[in-house]
């Protein structure tokens, strides 16, 4: 099984080269960017989801500069987040093709149609396959360096997919390659071109260095810090730095949170359990805003705050801390600050953010503020 899984990754690489990256031509002598015609936007950033013999599709971009240079990279979706990358320099062969060299002395031909690129084959020639709309790369307005993208752009087909699968967080590494998913409250799996290692799901916790996701035999530790984090490999920003201890291996990289659309902002409570809160007990209702995995907000005297832990479906607070004021019926507070922290789940519904005790009872009701 570890031998089929290499071979996966290998021959996925040797069927799509032949399609990318073969091409002769000669450069026509004196060509510059103006020969192409009017109505051709050239430089900047590409994007499309290629074919894929045994995978979801492949997300492909590539920046093409004006300083006849260009990046690309690769990723395979619905797999382990791979990230193939690719530079170089490209040069015109024709009034509307362009032929990008690679730094492995690979070659692939584009053609250019207006703010859209086509694949060509190993020919330079439009695929005869009925799929050649799959090998259309569109230009990203305003998009100028590929490394620039955002994690929503550059990643949010696969992490989506992998949202939807029940991940709710996701680390990756290079020297080794290795990379982490970890499903809602189940599992965590550890996968590398060679292997692949399942732990059963132990418990999150909360320390003063961040966050820490442990297996149930401990035989699997996340540690993540909550710093800005550069994949080397592909340069790609991740939320947070991650080391990873594998059955008494070290391993370092960087990973994401992956959460519910829409749950980041602010809300108003509206419903403490199933019961609309009463004016008479909060003249001006609680409040709680959600932020790069911490929270702030209003109690109904005091103001608060926390640590948070929001990964798939799971929301966990914890290091919470408020003001001192004193106010009458401070009892209320109480209450609502006991019931923000007795949650373990959560759900955005339209405009409305339900969060879930462990007896996946609603707690609280909250209402989006624009």
């Amino acid at each position: 099984m570890l031998v089929m899984t290499y071979w996966r990754y290998a021959l996925s690489i040797i069927v799509i080269i032949p399609l990318l990256f073969s091409c002769t031509g000669k450069k026509e002598e004196g060509s510059t960017i103006e020969d192409i015609g009017s109505g051709i936007v050239l430089h900047g950033v590409y994007q499309g989801v290629l074919p894929c013999a045994d995978c979801e599709g492949i997300d492909y971009h590539v920046q093409i500069d004006s300083g006849y240079t260009y990046k690309a990279f690769s990723r395979y979706l619905g797999e382990t987040g791979h990230v193939f990358t690719d530079s170089g320099a490209w040069e015109w062969i024709e009034d509307t093709i362009i032929q990008l060299h690679s730094s492995a002395n690979d070659h692939k031909c584009m053609s250019i149609h207006g703010k859209q690129m086509r694949i060509l084959d190993r020919d330079c020639k439009w695929f005869k396959t009925g799929f050649e709309k799959q090998y259309l790369l569109t230009l990203m307005e305003g998009v100028t360096d590929v490394h620039a993208l955002p994690i929503s752009e550059r990643q949010n087909s696969f992490y989506h997919s992998l949202f939807q699968k029940g991940v709710g967080f996701v680390a990756h590494g290079s020297e080794p390659d290795w990379t982490i998913h970890v499903y809602n409250q189940q599992k965590i799996v550890f996968k590398t071109p060679f292997d692949s290692i399942s732990f059963r799901m132990g418990e999150f916790t909360f320390d003063k260095d961040g966050k820490k996701i442990t297996s149930a035999n401990g035989d699997c530790v996340l540690s993540i810090k909550e710093e800005r984090c550069t994949n080397t490999m592909s340069g790609e920003s991740f939320f947070a730095q991650v080391k990873a201890t594998i059955q008494g291996k070290e391993y370092s990289g960087c990973g994401n949170y992956l959460f519910q659309d829409g749950i980041e902002g602010n809300w108003t409570l509206v419903k403490i359990s199933d019961k609309v809160i009463d004016v008479t007990e909060y003249p001006k209702p609680p409040t709680i805003k959600i932020k790069d995995q911490k929270i702030h907000g209003y109690s109904g005297c005091n103001t608060y705050g926390g640590q948070a832990l929001i990964t798939g479906k799971t929301i966990l607070f914890d290091r919470m801390f408020s003001t001192r004021m004193a106010c009458p019926n401070m009892q209320y507070e109480d209450t609502y600050l006991k019931l923000v922290q007795s949650a373990t789940s959560y759900e955005v519904i339209k405009n409305r953010l339900v969060l879930r005790n462990t007896m996946n009872e609603i707690v609280l009701e909250y209402q989006h503020q624009k």
